[in-house]
């Protein structure tokens, strides 16, 4: 699949370890991307959905969809890469370096 640089800045964020949307706002930052958070959870959701991240720690406990979720509750969401998204950014990474 061919994804964006901002899909492959959001997956990078979650590369060595768990992170919420806070981790990943200030990483996209940190690359010179600057978005909405709305528009970040709304990347986050299409990651989550083409399973290539997944949830840790849902503060809902499975009551709501994290797309659905209220801005209290949104900060408290933890996301990790899964072993599909660890190989699609791989390749990302990979192609980078050559």
């Amino acid at each position: 699949m061919d994804y964006s640089n901002i899909i492959i800045a959001i997956l990078d964020t979650f590369f060595y370890e768990e992170e919420t949307l806070f981790h990943v706002v200030n990483h996209l930052k940190n690359h010179g991307i600057h978005l909405e958070r709305d528009k970040i959870k709304s990347y986050l959701s299409q990651l989550l959905n083409e399973g290539l991240i997944e949830i840790l720690d849902d503060p809902s406990l499975g009551k709501v969809k994290f797309e659905n979720s209220m801005d209290e509750y949104v900060e408290d969401y933890w996301f990790m890469l899964t072993d599909k998204g660890l190989k699609e950014l791989n390749v990302y990474r990979t192609a980078a370096d050559s």
